[in-house]
């Protein structure tokens, strides 16, 4: 029997979904950045599959901030959190460094990165490589948080400084995936 493949989880990417929606199927790897995942120190030959998600780092880092403060009342506002305390939330979570050697960049550890935003389009392809049927897999595996307001708008959150933070701390990630403000 072949080794499972490797789901390799970047925060707040819906990666509890995936883990759920795949179960027994994957190998699941959460928050542990992708160097440190033994199936993946292996030859590329030697090794199997690997898949992570990104998603666009803006609504990710508005994502956390709503997990990090979902137990308090009266929680720090968004906009001093990420210019404060949430600056080190952000980078010790980002994409660069959960899927790169080191958090350089220059080379992917995952065989696969889909992105958030095409999450049906992933599920189905993941599936397939799989060897599920689309009706193997339940239709409640849809992504929801509950602890952030549904209707909100993350852009709306950002003010000039805190979207320029953002950028900086997710700049690999806005400029390999093309995402924009």
């Amino acid at each position: 029997m072949s080794e499972l493949p490797v789901f390799v989880h970047v925060p707040k990417t819906g990666g509890g979904t995936i883990k759920a929606a795949f179960e027994g199927h994957i190998q699941s790897q959460s928050h542990k950045p992708a160097i440190e995942v033994a199936a993946l120190q292996r030859p590329a030959d030697e090794r199997p599959w690997s898949f992570a998600f990104i998603r666009d780092p803006w609504a990710r880092v508005v994502s956390g901030y709503y997990w990090r403060h979902q137990a308090e009342s009266r929680p720090e506002g968004f906009s001093p959190w990420i210019l404060g305390a949430g600056t080190a939330f952000v980078q010790e979570r980002s994409a660069l460094h959960i899927l790169t050697a080191g958090g350089c960049g220059e080379h992917l550890l995952v065989d696969t990165v889909y992105q958030f935003e095409l999450y049906q389009a992933a599920i189905r392809d993941i599936a397939e490589r799989l060897g599920i049927h689309d009706a193997d897999i339940p239709a409640a595996y849809v992504h929801r948080n509950t602890y952030k307001p549904h209707d909100l708008e993350p852009r709306s959150l950002y003010t000039p400084e805190a979207r320029i933070r953002v950028k900086r701390l997710c700049a690999w990630e806005i400029e390999r995936w093309g995402y924009k403000f």
